[in-house]
């Protein structure tokens, strides 16, 4: 078979080109792939008979497309000669300064018209030799540039790998393994394709994007009205820093441990981001999937990637563990139902959809993960004769625009190098805007992934604070912080109620500070029992004491002068208070301290009594300790840390709609959030 109706994906890039770009844009389909010499020489000749190898095995290097208007066929494609598609493949020119090679690199980038559809050009390699022409063409020396230039329209993601390891091979052997065997074609899979039931994909697309309203895309852009023209094609590229190896290490651990990939964790950054920069609640976020369901398609260069839209409704008080698993469970659900194309996809948006369907697309994610950037090109087996090449960055010479905004995450595999791209269309989005995004996107990670160099050692009591209070990951999304040192500077500006926590002190700070003052002033009275400032802070210094170390306190006391002494050394010794209450049941006390997962427990003589002897938790009961203070006991909490961002309180609901929920209280904010379902 040499000609076939085209395939699905083929169909996509090429209506896209056509009708969302003006008709001399720059290129948005150019896949290109830059490599320098570093050692060796290559053979340009044994180059040439490597990729006529390679064209001669993938049909879809070699095949031309033309719109059938006069038979009524639509879009075909016809597998050209292999003559005929390599005169036009292999180009060499000589350079000489670097301005030159930065315009043919740029050119190789941006231009259309390097690539001829109805010809089926759709590959050319471009020798760069840095010297000049003086009739020595045999070989790619050191410091060299060769390229390969693709139309995304016959090339992949999938396929970069492919044609990488057959270029090795082929280089060193001069052969590729089942050459000229009946094995199936990109032709083959492109006629199959249409003959494929799809109702049940439909389905669950119709359900998926049921009463979905675009709500965030024309928040996002600068230049909403641009997104209704056709693009310019004119682009750029903003970086997203993520270059702390704690931070890479800290999110390849966090992924591995919950089971998650590294594109479902960052994917649910971006809906976190996107949330918080936009207050939608609804979003959709445009992926690529692989779409080679098959194992005979694994090995094939094409066009398979399928566009699907990720669609998330957020709910505010999850946290971002809570998001993840959900997030998780999209790219699950969606997995069997990639094979609907996306054109089909667009028909499934509900009648009542008021914006661009194509708003869809309008922000889109990908993660990818790179092998091949350092060639090994040898002679047979001999790795003597071994050339050296790097692949040099291709998102520095421009942007391609397939999206208004474009978030980008490539992993290095080798040197496990983490870096994010915003590729963006500068018709719809200035530069501020975007380096704005960019900064959000640093912070949030930071946020939600830096080791704070204050943690402690671990203890399993230190693990249960950070599962539940200090780390982020566990506090609902709508706490988490995108707002930048300016902006914050500003609202501080314009609340005049603004107190500076640099400066504020916690409840017993301030205590201890009045008992330096007025020592000998009444600090309480109950009943007949009084006790002064110096002797309630020498009372509770004493009993902090033995608190220090344990993290969730509780406390079973009636009203009386040692509650008020339980409290001030709980905050003393760096501790959460937690009361409890002493007329409840033994069974509910029971349950909120197994909820909170307490080691320790106040109480006083009055109370003793209702904890059982063989009960699990240490208990401490507040009068024995106070009747054991001298006025030589030495109180040092120079190694205990509380500030008024740390958590003051743990109080429990009634429960009376059923199991009583955990609500933290902030120091500072006297802010609530729950910490368990």
């Amino acid at each position: 078979m040499n000609h076939s109706v085209v395939s699905f994906a083929q169909e996509r890039i090429w209506f896209d080109e056509k009708l969302r770009f003006e008709s001399n844009s720059r290129a948005a389909y150019n896949v290109l792939f830059v490599y320098k010499v570093n050692s060796g020489n290559v053979s340009i000749d044994r180059l040439c008979r490597a990729l006529s190898l390679i064209i001669s095995k993938h049909a879809s290097l070699r095949t031309s497309l033309v719109y059938d208007d006069k038979n009524q066929k639509g879009l075909q494609q016809k597998v050209q000669s292999i003559n005929d598609s390599l005169s036009s493949v292999v180009k060499v020119t000589h350079i000489v300064t670097d301005n030159q090679l930065n315009e043919l690199l740029l050119y190789e980038k941006t231009n259309r018209s390097i690539f001829n559809l109805e010809k089926g050009e759709v590959f050319r390699c471009n020798i760069l030799l840095r010297r000049p022409n003086d009739g020595n063409n045999d070989c790619l020396e050191i410091d060299d540039i060769v390229t390969f230039n693709f139309h995304h329209i016959c090339f992949d993601g999938t396929s970069e790998g492919i044609f990488f390891d057959e270029l090795i091979h082929a280089y060193a052997y001069l052969s590729l393994d089942n050459m000229g065997k009946d094995v199936p074609t990109y032709l083959d899979y492109a006629t199959h394709e249409k003959h494929r039931n799809l109702s049940l994909a439909r389905n669950f697309w119709m359900e998926t994007l049921a009463e979905y309203e675009d709500s965030h895309s024309s928040i996002l852009f600068d230049h909403p009205a641009s997104f209704m023209k056709a693009l310019s094609g004119h682009g750029a590229v903003e970086f997203i820093e993520v270059c702390d190896p704690d931070i890479i290490s800290s999110m390849l651990n966090f992924a591995k441990e919950n089971h998650v990939s590294l594109y479902q964790l960052l994917l649910t950054v971006y809906f976190t981001l996107l949330y918080k920069m936009t207050d939608s609640k609804d979003i959709v976020i445009a992926g690529l999937a692989a779409n080679r369901p098959h194992h005979s398609l694994q090995s094939l260069i094409g066009m398979f990637a399928n566009l699907l839209p990720y669609r998330l409704k957020i709910n505010p008080k999850e946290t971002f563990n809570e998001l993840l698993l959900r997030v998780q469970q999209l790219c699950v659900d969606i997995l069997p139902y990639i094979n609907l194309p996306f054109q089909h996809i667009l028909q499934c948006v509900p009648e009542s959809f008021s914006a661009n369907p194509m708003s869809l697309i309008s922000t889109s994610f990908q993660v990818e993960l790179h092998v091949h950037r350092r060639l090994q090109l040898k002679i047979g087996g001999n790795r003597e004769i071994t050339t050296s090449l790097t692949q040099l960055e291709r998102s520095e010479l421009s942007a391609e625009v397939v999206f208004p905004l474009a978030v980008v995450f490539e992993y290095d595999m080798e040197s496990y190098e983490l870096r994010g791209l915003l590729k963006y269309s500068t018709d719809l989005f200035d530069r501020s805007t975007i380096q704005i995004i960019s900064r959000r996107w640093q912070l949030l990670i930071k946020q939600l992934f830096e080791k704070k160099s204050s943690e402690p050692a671990t203890t399993c009591i230190k693990t249960r604070k950070e599962c539940l209070f200090q780390q982020c990951r566990s506090k609902s999304i709508y706490t988490l912080n995108v707002l930048l040192d300016e902006e914050k500077f500003m609202l501080r500006q314009l609340n005049n109620d603004y107190i500076d926590k640099s400066i504020f002190l916690c409840n017993h700070q301030m205590f201890a500070n009045q008992a330096d003052e007025h020592p000998q002033k009444l600090a309480m009275t109950l009943e007949q029992q009084c006790l002064t400032y110096a002797e309630t802070l020498h009372y509770s210094q004493h009993l902090a004491k033995y608190l220090i170390g344990n993290e969730i306190i509780c406390q079973l006391l009636e009203r009386s002068i040692e509650m008020i002494i339980g409290i001030l050394a709980i905050w003393m010794s760096g501790g959460i208070y937690t009361p409890l209450n002493p007329r409840d049941p033994l069974s509910r006390i029971e349950l909120c301290i197994k909820k909170i997962r307490a080691r320790l427990i106040l109480v006083h003589d009055i109370t003793h009594h209702i904890l059982p002897i063989e009960f699990p938790v240490s208990v401490i009961n507040i009068e024995h300790i106070i009747s054991s203070t001298s006025n030589n006991d030495d109180h040092d909490f120079s190694t205990v840390s509380v500030t008024p961002e740390h958590i003051s309180h743990i109080v429990f609901t009634s429960g009376s709609t059923g199991t009583p929920k955990a609500v933290s209280l902030l120091i500072f904010e006297n802010r609530d959030s729950r910490i368990d379902e």
